[in-house]
């Protein structure tokens, strides 16, 4: 492939590369969504519970450009939702792509985390938030788990 001669050239020194992704992930945050969560049980004899599998919309970015994490929030005997330091923090990895801007990120869910009714919160926000001028919004969804 032969490049434009008007394309500007790919930046090549750390500092300069370091740069443009941080302007390119300003530039698309505001088209970061999360579409949906699916949590699906393992077999009994597994060592996980479930999958969980999140899909999100990046546009432009990539999965290194991000950090998508889940809270699962048990629901109390009365009803009310414990509070966030009682949740249970999960890294999601990305594990495919839909080739259209859209990425599957997966956990495997422990046997402590509830199973039962409750809320997930899923968390997206840029993979390096430190060296980022003003700090970007994350992008927040909750999905209500039936009991």
């Amino acid at each position: 492939m032969i490049p434009a001669c008007d394309a500007p050239p790919p930046p090549t020194s750390p500092a300069s590369r370091a740069k443009h992704r941080d302007s390119r992930v300003r530039d698309s945050w505001g088209s970061v969504r999360v579409r949906r969560l699916e949590r699906s049980p393992l077999r009994a004899d597994a060592v996980a519970a479930a999958r969980l599998e999140v899909v999100v919309h990046l546009e432009r970015l990539l999965p290194a450009d991000v950090r998508v994490e889940a809270a699962v929030l048990a629901a109390a005997d009365d009803g009310d939702r414990r509070p966030e330091e009682e949740s249970w923090p999960i890294r999601l990895s990305s594990s495919r792509s839909y080739h259209n801007g859209s990425f599957v990120f997966e956990a495997l869910l422990s046997p402590v985390v509830p199973g039962g009714a409750g809320t997930i919160s899923v968390r997206v926000r840029p993979a390096d938030e430190r060296r980022s001028g003003q700090p970007l919004t994350p992008v927040v969804r909750r999905f209500c788990l039936p009991g």
